[in-house]
């Protein structure tokens, strides 16, 4: 999910054991499913880029941007062991984005609190945030 990538199931040498063929398997992932590839697909429709127009205070952190300003959005993953408390700093020039932006995390639902360019998030060892940017200005 951190790079817009839609998952694949095939065993080690990608003809035995096929995922697809396993009804406890099917059933066991289909929560997951539901829950997460809307949002894969929802952010690789709005395209990778390059560029994140964004940083983050903290060394673990992994930004990835995909889309433009009116459907824009950012995965944020924790690659280290340790909780951590990152604080997103946004670079509106290159992002197209207005100060009264709002931010939405998409896994969990919730507004995430923003002061002026900056986005402070908690994400766990090893997750991923997914970061809906509202620019209504």
């Amino acid at each position: 999910m951190a790079y817009g990538f839609f998952p694949s199931f095939f065993s080690v040498d990608a003809s035995n054991d096929p995922y697809w063929q396993d009804k406890s398997k099917i059933e066991n992932g289909r929560p997951f499913f539901k829950k997460y590839i809307p949002v894969i697909k929802q952010i690789a429709e709005a395209g990778w880029q390059p560029v994140t127009g964004a940083t983050c205070n903290q060394e673990s952190i992994r930004i990835e941007r995909f889309g433009q300003k009116d459907n824009l959005f950012f995965t944020v993953r924790n690659s280290g062991n340790q909780n951590g408390n990152c604080i997103l700093e946004l670079d509106f020039s290159e992002l197209g984005v207005s100060s009264n932006f709002t931010a939405y995390e998409m896994i969990d639902g919730q507004s995430v609190k923003v002061d002026s360019n900056h986005i402070y998030l908690n994400i766990p060892a090893g997750r991923t945030r997914v970061i809906r940017i509202t620019n209504p200005g």
